[in-house]
């Protein structure tokens, strides 16, 4: 069976609603897709408990609080003289498989 990732945005207003999504073979497919401006990158595995807490409690607001945190990458990225980090938790239920980013600060992004 064909593990597809669906890249799901979510903006914030009020409550949580989709935004735009994006089907994927694998995370790195969707790190491409971001790609505009040559930029560091320095990607890690972290466990949900090392997420801030801003964003955990955007998550644990979401529709997909429920399901299981299967991964959790921090992406710290710098362009030029701009950094920032970005936290792309991959979750799950019996029949999907998401990826939600936020940014440091815990709101959904593109």
């Amino acid at each position: 069976m064909r593990n597809i990732l669906i890249t799901l945005f979510v903006l914030l207003v009020g409550s949580v609603s989709v935004a735009y999504a994006q089907e994927t073979e694998t995370f790195q497919d969707y790190l491409m897709l971001s790609e505009s401006e040559p930029s560091q990158e320095l990607e890690r595995e972290i466990s949900y408990e090392e997420l801030p807490e801003h964003v955990q409690f955007a998550f644990e607001e979401s529709p997909y609080s429920m399901w299981k945190v299967d991964k959790v990458v921090q992406l710290e990225t710098t362009v030029e003289t701009e950094s920032g980090t970005t936290y792309y938790l991959t979750v799950s239920n019996e029949a999907d498989r998401l990826v939600i980013s936020y940014d440091q600060g815990g709101y959904p992004i593109e």
